[in-house]
């Protein structure tokens, strides 16, 4: 039991050492891909967001030509 727990704080060295540099660089390669996803989806967001505005606004136009047009009618 002693001897386990000097193994356990002592550095990995071999396989050991090789099992865990492997799952770090697997993990920065997983967050890599989830940064570049999420900055892919942010932007398709920010125009998706853009082109709903120019809809608006052209809507808020439409209506007010139609405004204009109903008041010269009367």
């Amino acid at each position: 039991c002693g001897s386990n727990s000097v193994e356990s704080s002592a550095r990995p060295i071999g396989r050991e050492a090789a099992k865990k540099k492997g799952k770090k660089k697997s993990k920065e390669a997983a967050l890599e891909v989830l940064d570049k996803d999420w900055e892919s989806f942010r932007e398709f967001k920010a125009k998706e967001l853009e082109r709903l505005d120019n809809i608006a606004l052209m809507h808020q136009e439409a209506n007010k030509m139609q405004q204009e047009a109903n008041r010269i009618a009367l």
